[in-house]
C-alpha cells in the first residue's frame, strides 16, 4: 500500500507520524541517518533504513520531520530534483489555520497552534504546539516557531530562523535569516540575521559567533542592492519576455566566455537538451558522458530516445577519464558530453582528438565551471558548444537559468528557434517552424545576470578565498583530501569544496555527524548509473565503474559560498575535525 514517508525517526519524527494519523493518512514508516535505528520500531512503525535514497520507496509523499532548521535545508535541497514536488503538509486537526493563510510544502502545524489570516507560511516551516501566528505574518522556509510562541501582527521571520519556546514578537518586527530568539525573549524590534537574541526586551551581540551559535547554509546567492535594483526598474517597463535585456545579456556573457554567440534558456538542463537536438541525436545513437555528474547531462541524452554510454573518471579530479571516452567509442556513438565537475576543466585536448578521429560532436556541459580555464582556453570555447546554468548555489546566478554559446552561426539560430516553441525569426507569433519548446529565459533573470556577471571576477576571487581558507585548514585534519587541482587547469572556478574521505572514514556516518553538529554537507556526486531508473533501463550495476563509485561513496561537499566568513570556515573544520575525531560536543 502506498503511503507518506517520514524522513526522521527522532522525537519530531513521533510528532509529525501523530499528526498524520489523527487525519488517518496512511504512512509507509520512517527514514533516518543514524545506523543503530534501522530496522527498528518508532509508534508500531519501521525504520525503514538510511535516508540516502528515500525517492527508492516510491512512497505517495514524503515530509521532513528533522527538528533541525539547517538539516531540512540541507536535505530538501538534496532531494530537490527527485521528491520535490511530493511534499507533504502535517497539519494536526486541532491546529486552527484561517482560509486565507497560504501554506507551503512540507510544513508541520501542531496540535493548538493558530495560524491567523493572509499569513504566509513557507516551505518546511515548523509551528509547533500551542504558537500564535498572527494576520499578515511572513515565516519564510525552514523557520521554526517553537512551542507556545507569539508572533504578533505583520511580524516577518526569516529563512531557517528560530522563535524559541514562549517567546513574544511584538507588531511588525522583523527577524532576519538563521537567527535565534531565545526562550521566553520579547522582541521589541527588528533582529538581524544570525544573531541570538535573549532577554526582555531582547538583546543580542552583532557578531554572531559571540554566542556560539553559527547557521551555516549549504550555499548562499551572493545579491547586492545593485541586482535588486536591476529587476525592480525592469518591473517599471513592459518587457518581461524576450526584451532588451536578453539579448543585452546574451550578448555580453558570449564575448566574456569569447565565443560567438550567446542563447538564453530556462535552465542548463534544457541547454544541453537543445544541444542534443541541434548534435542529430536520435534513437539508437549513444552518446559517451561520466556517470559522475548531476543527472540532466545523461537524461537530456534520453530526452531524443538516445543512449548514454557512461565512462569512469580519473580518481582525483572527478572528470572523465579520455582513455575511456576513446575505448567507449562504436560505429552508433554521436557525441560526446564532457562535463567540467566542480568547476574544474576536464582534459579536453585528448578528447578532440578522440572526436575529431571519429567525426563526434562535442558538448561541453560546463554549468559548473563559468570563468574557468583549460591550459589557457576558456571552459565553453572547445567544442561545438556549450551549456552554462545558474542556479542560486552557482558562482553567478539568474535565480534559474542558463545559456549556450556556440560559434556555429547555423546551431545558434536553431537554439533561437528551439527555445521559443520552433518558431523562426520570420514567423509570426502563432506559426512555427519545427517542433520546439517554452525554454525562454526571462527579462527578470536576464536583467539579474547582467548585474551578476559585470561582479564576475569579484565573485570568482571571494569563492577562491573561501576554498583558500578551507584548503589551509583541510592540511591539518586526519582522514580527509581537499580537492586535487589538475596541471591542466589554468584557473579553477570555484563551484563547490568537495573533500575525499580517505579509506577507513565513512562518509555518511561522517555527514550525519557534522548534520547533529549544525553543518550541512552533500554527497557529491550519487552516480548517475547507480540511480534506480537508469539500472532498471539499462542493468548497470556497482562494479561497473569502480572510480566513478569511489568517488560517489567518499566525496563530500561542505557548506561553500562567495558570501562566507572565514569564521564560519573555521566553525565548519571545527565540527568536522571533532567529527573525524570521534569527539563528543553535537548538538
Amino acid at each position: 500500500m502506498s503511503g507518506i514517508l517520514i524522513i526522521g525517526a527522532g522525537g519530531h519524527g513521533k510528532v509529525v507520524a501523530d499528526i498524520l494519523r489523527s487525519q488517518h493518512v496512511p504512512l509507509l514508516g520512517f527514514l533516518d541517518g543514524n545506523e543503530a535505528v534501522w530496522f527498528a520500531s518508532r509508534l508500531g512503525l519501521p525504520v525503514l533504513g538510511e535516508i540516502e535514497f528515500p525517492q527508492r520507496y516510491n512512497a505517495s509523499g514524503y515530509i521532513l520531520a528533522v527538528g533541525s532548521n539547517s538539516a531540512r535545508q540541507t536535505l530538501a535541497a538534496r532531494w530537490s530534483e527527485s521528491v520535490d514536488n511530493h511534499w507533504v503538509n502535517a497539519i494536526h486537526p486541532r491546529a486552527i489555520v484561517a482560509e486565507s493563510a497560504q501554506i507551503g510544502r512540507g510544513v508541520v502545524i501542531a496540535a493548538g497552534a493558530i495560524v491567523n489570516p493572509d499569513c504566509v507560511i513557507g516551505d518546511h516551516v515548523i509551528i509547533n504546539t500551542g504558537a500564535t501566528v498572527d494576520h499578515d505574518c511572513v515565516i519564510r522556509d525552514f523557520a521554526h516557531v517553537a512551542p507556545g510562541a507569539h508572533l504578533a501582527g505583520s511580524v516577518t521571520v526569516g529563512e531557517g530562523a528560530l522563535i524559541g519556546v514562549g517567546a513574544k514578537v511584538i507588531p511588525g518586527c522583523t527577524i532576519g535569516d538563521w537567527a535565534v530568539v531565545g526562550a521566553g525573549a520579547v522582541v521589541t524590534r527588528d533582529i538581524p540575521g544570525h544573531v541570538t537574541a535573549k532577554g526582555v526586551p531582547a538583546r543580542w551581540e552583532e557578531k554572531q559567533e559571540q554566542d556560539g551559535f553559527m547557521p551555516i547554509p549549504m550555499s548562499s546567492p551572493d545579491i547586492t542592492q545593485a541586482e535588486i535594483d536591476a529587476v525592480k526598474s525592469l518591473l517599471k517597463t513592459p518587457h518581461l519576455s524576450l526584451g532588451p535585456k536578453l539579448k543585452q545579456f546574451e550578448e555580453t556573457f558570449a564575448a566574456y566566455v569569447t565565443a560567438r554567440h550567446g542563447v538564453g534558456v530556462s535552465s542548463g538542463t534544457s541547454g544541453l537538451h537543445l544541444a542534443m537536438i541541434a548534435a542529430g541525436v536520435g534513437e539508437g545513437d549513444e552518446v559517451i558522458t561520466p556517470s559522475f555528474s548531476f543527472i540532466a547531462s545523461a537524461n537530456c541524452v534520453l530526452y531524443e530516445r538516445g543512449t548514454p554510454v557512461f565512462v569512469d573518471i580519473d580518481p582525483l579530479t572527478g572528470n572523465m577519464d579520455p582513455a575511456a571516452v576513446a575505448a567507449a567509442v562504436t560505429e552508433r556513438t554521436k557525441a560526446i558530453i564532457v562535463v567540467h565537475a566542480f568547476g574544474q576543466p576536464a582534459d579536453m585536448e585528448p578528447i578532440l582528438e578522440v572526436a575529431r578521429e571519429h567525426e563526434l560532436y562535442v558538448i561541453e556541459d560546463a554549468c559548473e565551471a563559468v570563468g574557468a580555464t583549460y591550459k589557457g582556453r576558456r571552459a565553453g570555447t572547445m567544442s561545438d558548444a556549450a551549456v552554462f546554468a545558474f542556479y542560486p548555489n552557482k558562482q553567478m546566478t539568474t535565480g534559474e537559468g542558463g545559456i549556450i554559446v556556440t560559434d556555429r552561426d547555423e546551431w545558434a539560430s536553431l537554439f533561437q528557434s528551439l527555445r521559443n516553441q520552433g518558431r523562426d525569426v520570420f514567423d509570426s507569433w502563432l506559426n512555427h517552424t519545427r517542433l520546439g519548446y517554452n525554454y525562454r529565459l526571462d527579462e527578470m533573470s536576464a536583467a539579474l545576470g547582467l548585474v551578476q556577471l559585470g561582479r564576475i571576477e569579484e565573485l570568482l576571487a571571494k569563492r577562491a578565498q573561501v576554498a583558500a581558507w578551507y584548503d589551509e585548514r583541510i592540511d591539518e585534519l586526519p582522514g580527509i583530501d581537499k580537492p586535487h587541482i589538475a596541471e591542466t587547469t589554468t584557473r579553477m572556478s570555484w563551484f563547490v569544496y568537495v573533500v575525499r574521505c580517505a579509506d577507513g572514514v565513512n562518509r555518511n556516518a561522517l555527514m550525519a555527524d557534522l548534520e547533529a553538529r549544525g553543518i550541512p554537507s552533500r554527497p557529491y556526486f550519487t552516480p548517475i548509473h547507480l540511480q534506480p531508473f537508469y539500472q532498471e533501463r539499462f542493468g548497470w550495476k556497482r562494479g561497473d565503474l569502480p572510480h566513478t563509485e569511489k568517488a560517489g561513496d567518499t566525496f563530500l561537499a561542505l557548506p561553500f559560498s562567495s558570501v562566507m566568513a572565514e569564521a564560519q570556515v573555521d566553525h565548519v573544520c571545527a565540527a568536522l575535525r571533532s567529527a573525524l575525531l570521534g569527539e563528543k560536543g553535537a548538538h
